[in-house]
């Protein structure tokens, strides 16, 4: 199970944790979609920590033991 609980600021946060929103921070594209996560860095310091977690190689490559 996976729980994303990071709201964007996105609209004054409005929108919160919504689905899909981990998406472009597991693959450390917080950069180029601002209109997703905002421009802070909070988003960019996320993705870098995402960067390190054990789904992540699995998300970008299928391989559960990269």
């Amino acid at each position: 199970m996976f729980q994303f609980d990071w709201p964007t600021p996105i609209d004054g946060g409005k929108w919160g944790a919504h689905h899909g929103l981990d998406v472009p921070l597991i693959f450390d594209n917080a950069a180029i979609t601002p209109q997703l996560v905002g421009t802070g860095a909070d988003a960019r310091a996320l993705a870098r920590y995402d960067e390190q977690t054990p789904g992540s190689p699995f998300a970008r490559s299928g391989n559960p033991r990269m």
